[in-house]
């Protein structure tokens, strides 16, 4: 993979997950950029949903960070009951002059009209109240769920090399995480019993 420090032999570890930090998907991909991972991993995490007998209309909102966005994207969404939040990466600055413009009164935009499948719409809808409250949700999912990984697991990386045995390895690692969780919820539901 390319870095800012030259290339390096590693790969990018993708994961979706609950509100509860439950994996619904893992993969790992050697492309450094998450552009074109938004579409597979929304489609796994859907098929596994499906898997486990919980329709895929459980799923309503893919909160994505910033590297997964791009317009296509947006419009490959894979099943039409998902919201899928994404904040451009890049927005131009008309859009955020208006959007500053309007700050107060975001209903009254003229990007209000726009469609969230356009980088001046999705960013729009993300600087509204509803938006915002959305997408904080985010930072208490995956993020969490990487740290808890890498620091309480202490797993910083892979022990296996290929593809395939990342990948395989990876969704180890993940499992494990998923028996931690659900074995924590099970203690609290016990507790409080």
């Amino acid at each position: 993979m390319k870095t800012s420090k030259g290339y390096l032999q590693g790969d990018n570890a993708q994961i979706v997950v609950t509100k509860n930090q439950i994996i619904l998907a893992a993969s790992v991909t050697t492309e450094q950029n998450d552009l074109h991972q938004l579409t597979p991993m929304i489609s796994e995490a859907l098929s596994n949903v499906k898997m486990i007998g919980d329709g895929a209309e459980a799923m309503t909102t893919f909160l994505a960070d910033a590297g997964y966005y791009s317009e296509e994207n947006m419009r490959e969404n894979p099943s039409p009951t998902l919201a899928i939040l994404s904040p451009p990466a890049r927005t131009s600055r008309e859009v955020k002059e208006t959007i500053n413009a309007y700050k107060e009164h975001p209903e009254e935009s003229p990007l209000a009209g726009f469609s969230r499948n356009t980088s001046a719409g999705m960013a729009h809808y993300l600087s509204t109240s509803e938006g915002k409250e959305r997408y904080r949700i985010r930072g208490t999912t995956v993020e969490p769920t990487f740290g808890h990984i890498k620091e309480n697991q202490k797993i910083r990386g892979v022990m296996r090399r290929g593809k395939k045995s990342c990948d395989s390895e990876w969704k180890l690692i993940c499992a494990l995480h998923n028996l931690q969780k659900i074995r924590q919820q099970v203690q609290v539901l016990k507790k409080a019993a």
